[in-house]
């Protein structure tokens, strides 16, 4: 009796941390996240959509996607077109998060849609709380950089590689620095400096088109 007693509460146990998977979504990014970086990322993004993860035309995904936490992807999570993900690229989704076209996202960019409210002594970390981000058209996030829940980067803006982005950012704005702030203003139309990002992205757009001229 106290075996099947136990053995109950175990299945119940794991019935109740397996309770939020998604076998489709789990599949689709373990394949995905097993092929090597930046070589077929064609099958890798096609993959990625078939697992439900909404990527518009002519995205692509060079590296893994890691989604964790309790929001399901196919709804919260989403990509528009002509953007390119590096990757890794982890995701904390509990809202939602959207990624808008032609935006670049470079190496380890973390999301985070969950925060924790600060608690009293006893505990600090005190209860927590989910709030959307949205990253709009053109932008370019740079390397390694975080962005927490509640934010908004406007359109055109560039993140600088190591930023921890707490607050919105204004369109057409190069923000840098933790938290990150304002550093200079990008007018619309004029190109960022001329200080070029280390991540080859001409070379790696021109051998995608490579690809699709040899189908």
């Amino acid at each position: 009796m106290r075996f099947q007693g136990n053995l109950r509460l175990l299945l119940k146990t794991a019935r109740e941390e397996v309770a939020h998977l998604r076998p489709r979504h789990v599949v689709a990014r373990t394949v995905a996240s097993a092929l090597p970086q930046f070589t077929l990322n064609r099958l890798r993004t096609a993959i990625l959509r078939a697992g439900g993860l909404k990527i518009g035309e002519r995205s692509h995904v060079l590296g893994p996607i890691l989604i964790s936490g309790t929001g399901d992807p196919a709804e919260l999570f989403s990509i528009g077109s002509g953007s390119l993900i590096s990757g890794p690229l982890h995701v904390v989704l509990a809202a939602r998060v959207s990624i808008g076209d032609h935006v670049y996202v470079g190496h380890e960019v973390e999301l985070f849609t969950v925060d924790h409210a600060v608690g009293p002594v006893e505990q600090r970390c005190g209860e927590a709380y989910a709030s959307p981000i949205a990253i709009g058209d053109g932008v370019w996030v740079g390397s390694r950089v975080a962005i927490l829940g509640g934010v908004t980067i406007g359109a055109g803006a560039v993140v600088a590689a190591g930023a921890v982005v707490n607050r919105d950012v204004p369109e057409d704005t190069l923000v840098a620095g933790v938290p990150a702030v304002v550093v200079r203003d990008l007018h619309h139309g004029i190109p960022a400096p001329s200080r070029r990002w280390p991540f080859p992205v001409e070379s790696v757009r021109a051998r995608l088109d490579a690809e699709r001229r040899e189908v």
